[in-house]
Order: structure tokens, then sequence, then C-alpha cells
């Protein structure tokens, strides 16, 4: 038997790297990848391993702890991670320190990126309504395949014409070492700046994710304004004349601007009717409207164009189409009227006074033919009459009736309550006036006409005379003895008369008039002791009834039978009757 003897003694703790370095492969710039560092400890007691990254090198490798207690005979790990920032081979140095000595890991991995080139496409300037298309050479300048599953824009306005689908795949490798052709085009709908983005689906560093490419370009236009802007009213325009407007059309787009006029009727038109403008510029243009028919008159030039907003620009314009003027005398009634009968009067519109009879009443009415219908709706007609002297020159006030034609007006419309009555004692002469406007602004355009009481009538007068010549003819007689005696004629003036009816016209400055007078030797009675001799008879007046010249047959004759017998039965007289007025 060998006896055996020892002495036991425990070991410190002894930590070591298993694995060495440490390799994260392939990362996505913006992914991370996980590790671990792997210690084990020989030894016999529990030891404690600070780990860190060189400080210089920390920025894309990192841990989760910065020291790890391991057991003795056990292992333990360090979780360690790799967020690559850069694209390319990407290293750091891992210390682990335990026990006073120091070891060494090397970190690595490589950064993956994925990048398109172009990475932008711009379309240009592209004519809003067309279309540009051209072929896209798509090339993966990145350092990882990229697998593309689907193709598609975000813009309506960007068309990718494409015949991968998920059926039908298509790999781009890195490095461009092949691209994809596509054919895109670009059709603006408005002007300005327009982007979209074509966007590939696909799958690279093993998960699904979008890679894009920027779509742009400029929808450009030619846009027509015009100033004044709206409706062009030309308001009243006489036929057969041209009204003009100018207006200023300006270019706002960025393109050249194309414009041809087109009238859709004969009544207006454009000059000049064609003409360009680039982009900015302006042309003075003139609208002619020469109306064609009465009445309100409407239409529009149409602006054929290549305006993005308008292909066919209406110019409207408006206007009233008159006369230049309306022949009053055509229109105008004159209605006189005595008791219940109204009949019309014809009128020479002059000044050549109409004589009407006393007690006349006068009203006026507008004829509306249908032919001047419409020229005459609308308008204002003013009835005038005013009082004139003797001398026709105006006195008193100006009476106004003011009438007004209507779209509802039948074909006649009277002048309501003009109050026009002509009378000897009162509105004896008056003038009336009928004065009008083709349209507001328009020169007045007016007939007028005297009217005066009197004219030829019938009446009892009661007008005293005065014989200034009395002439009673001589007359042979024999007396009672069979001698012949020979008449003596009488020659008397100063005799008193009275014209008491008559058919006259006091106005008359020749024959006025045939009266029925009685006229008496009043003053040869008062001398001759009451031989009085009364005679009825009839006279002519001359000169407005001044003057009268008739025969009178003795109707009482009181005279001594010597001048009866002596004298005829009748007399001759030369009257006057203006000394009593």
């Amino acid at each position: 038997v060998i006896p055996l003897a020892g002495r036991g003694q425990i070991s410190p703790p002894r930590i070591e790297i298993i694995h060495g370095d440490i390799d994260f492969g392939s990362v996505s710039i913006g992914g991370t990848a996980r590790g671990h560092l792997l210690l084990w400890n020989k030894g016999g007691q529990p030891g404690v391993a600070e780990v860190a990254v060189a400080a210089d090198e920390g920025v894309e490798f990192a841990l989760e702890q910065p020291s790890v207690l391991v057991q003795p005979k056990a292992s333990a790990q360090v979780a360690l991670s790799f967020s690559p920032k850069e694209a390319g081979p990407r290293q750091a140095i891992l210390h682990v320190e335990a026990e006073d000595e120091r070891q060494a890991v090397r970190l690595q991995g490589i950064g993956q990126f994925f990048a398109l080139s172009p990475a932008t496409v711009d379309f240009g300037r592209v004519a809003v309504g067309e279309s540009s298309s051209r072929v896209i050479e798509i090339a993966n300048v990145g350092n990882a395949d990229f697998e593309i599953h689907q193709l598609r824009s975000t813009s309506s306005e960007f068309t990718v014409h494409t015949s991968i689908d998920a059926d039908s795949k298509f790999l781009l490798p890195a490095h461009s070492q092949r691209t994809l052709p596509l054919h895109v085009s670009f059709s603006p709908s408005a002007r300005g700046a327009i982007s979209g983005t074509l966007r590939l689906d696909g799958l690279g560093a093993n998960e699904m994710m979008t890679l894009d490419v920027l779509l742009k370009g400029n929808g450009v236009a030619a846009e027509i304004e015009l100033n004044p802007a709206g409706v062009v009213d030309f308001g009243y325009e006489v036929l057969g004349e041209q009204a003009e407007r100018t207006f200023v059309a300006t270019n706002v787009g960025d393109t050249v601007l194309q414009v041809e006029a087109h009238p859709e009727s004969k009544e207006a038109h454009v000059e000049p009717a064609q003409f360009a403008l680039a982009p900015g510029e302006s042309a003075r243009l003139t609208l002619f409207f020469a109306p064609d028919a009465l009445g309100e008159r409407r239409g529009r030039v149409l602006l054929v164009s290549n305006d993005v907003k308008d292909r066919a620009r209406p110019l409207e314009y408006k206007g009233q189409g008159v006369l230049a003027d309306v022949h009053l005398a055509q229109i105008v009634e004159v209605l006189v009227s005595r008791g219940e009968k109204t009949q019309p009067l014809a009128i020479g519109w002059n000044n050549v006074p109409i004589v009407q009879k006393d007690g006349t009443k006068v009203d006026v009415a507008f004829a509306i033919p249908d032919s001047l219908r419409r020229a005459l709706i609308g308008r204002e007609m003013v009835v005038e009459w005013t009082r004139l002297d003797e001398n026709y020159a105006p006195k008193g006030s100006i009476q106004k009736k003011k009438v007004t034609i209507y779209e509802s007006s039948g074909g006649r419309v009277l002048a309501e309550d003009l109050n026009l009555q002509l009378s000897e004692e009162g509105d004896r002469r008056v003038k009336l006036k009928i004065t009008t406007h083709s349209y507001p602004g328009a020169p007045p355009q007016s007939v007028a006409q005297l009217l005066e009481a009197g004219g030829w009538k019938w009446e009892f007068e009661a007008k005293p005379l005065v014989s200034f010549l009395t002439i009673r003819p001589g007359r042979n007689y024999k007396d009672k003895d069979g001698k012949m005696v020979p008449g003596q004629t009488e020659r008397l003036i100063g005799l008193p008369g009275l014209a008491f009816a008559g058919w006259h016209n006091v106005d008359n400055p020749s024959i006025s008039g045939i009266h029925f007078t009685a006229i008496g030797n009043v003053l040869e009675a008062l001398s001759t002791g009451n031989s009085l001799a009364i005679s009825l008879g009839v006279a002519i007046s001359f000169y407005k009834d001044q003057f009268l010249f008739g025969f009178g047959w003795d109707i009482y004759d009181s005279r001594p039978q010597a001048k009866k017998k002596g004298s005829q039965d009748y007399i001759m007289t030369f009257k006057y009757s203006g000394l009593f007025k």
C-alpha cells in the first residue's frame, strides 16, 4: 500500500474567447444585424470580463452591455449589433479584458445599399393636352441585387409601360451589371410643375422594399386673358351704323398662343381676325357691332385658340338696335271731339294754325304698328301744349304729359288726362308739341302744330252796329192831283243797329260771314218827332266781322207819308261793328 497524499487548491478564473473574429455579413444601410461574443471561464473561480469597442470605430458596432460575469467552467454571451451607415466593408476592434489580460476580437461586416440610376427623370416642358414619351434605362448602382416584383406610378400624369408583375419578375443586379428599359410617358393636364414617383416594389437583402425614381415635368400652355372681361355692352346703336369697342388680349400662359376669331352672326366681328401672341405678349383687338334688327341684340365671337382652359373662348356682346329717328307724323294721332263723337284730325305739323270749333276737345294717341313696335317699346313720348296770345307768342306755363310705350301696350296708346279743350274765351290758341328720343342720350325729335278755336259757325250774336252810311234810294210818285213828284234819295249816318244772328268766322280777314241785322233811324226820329223806320235785312261782313254791307227792308215805318212815298221801302247800309268791343 502506498499512501497518497496531496493538497487541494482552487485555481483562479481564466476567461477565453470562443470562435474569435465575428463577421456580420452583408447588412443593408439603415438595417441592423445582431451577433454574440461567446466567452468561456476555464478557471475555478468566477471572473468578470470588460468588453468595449474601440472608441474611434464604435459608430456602427454596438454592445448591449459593457461587462459580463462568467462562472467557472461555464460560458457567457455578449450581445453585439451592426448597423452600417455607409456602403462597403466595415470593421472595428472589440477589446475583451479579464484578469489583467486583454484580448482583441475583430468585428466586420459589409454595408449593403440599394440605389437606382437615374434617381430623377425630368421631362421638361410639355404642352398641356399633349404627351411626351421616353425610354428610361433603370440601373441598380447599389452593391446588392434587387428583384423587382412590381412597377407603379403615383401620378396619373406619368404612365409606365411594363410587363413586370408578380408572375414575371425582373432581377436588377448590383453595380449596374444590367439595366431595365422602361417606356414612360408624361401627359400634363394643367400648367405648372408636376411631379410623381416611379415605384419599384421588390426583394432586396431578403426583405421586401420599395425603391423610388422621381418623375417631374412642367405642363405648359397658352392661356388667353381679356381685359376688360365680361359682356361687351354697346348700348343703343342705330341700324345701319357701326360701333366699336377695344379690348386687350394677353397671353398669360407660357407658350405661343394662336387665335382665330369666328363670329356667330354677321352683326359683329373682331379685327384682327387672326393673331399670335408669345408668352406675356398683348394685342389690342377691336370688336365691331352693327345691329341688323331692332330691339335687344346678343351674340358671341368665338376666339378659337390653343388656350389650355378654353379652346373656344366666347367674347360676348349685347346692344340695342334702334332707329335713327321715328317719323312721328306717322304714329301720332290727334283726335278731336265735340260731344260724344270723336274723329281724327288731319295734321300737317307746320306753323299754319288749324282752326277748330269752339269747345273742341283735343286728345293725342300713338299708333304702334307691328313694323315699329320693337323700336317703340320702352320709349317715352312727351306731349306738351302751351297757350298762345293773339300774336302766337307763348303765355302761361307749359302743360306736359308723359306717355311710355310698354311691351304690353296695344296697337294704340292714349295720352290720358291731357285736359286740352279749345275755347274762344279761354285756350283759344295753343301750340301742341310731341317730343321723343330714339334712345337715352339721343337728340330729341319733335313735331308741333298750332291749334285755334274759331272757324265758321252759326250763332245768335246780339252784336251792336253803327252804320256810317245808309242809303235809301228815292222813288218818284204822283201826288193827289196826279202830278208826278220826283223822289229823294236819303243818305243817313250813325244809324244804330244790331246783328242778332249769323253764320260767320270772326278770324277771316276777307269775307267773314253773313248776318241778319236790324237797323233803325233812331237819331232821325228824335229830331223829327218820332218818325221812326226800322228795317230787317241781311249783311255780309268783311275783315273779321268788323265791316258789314247789306240790305234791309222796312218792317216798321212811322215817317210822314210824303217821305214814305218819295223813298224806297229798303235801305243799303255800310255798318261798323268794332265800336262797342
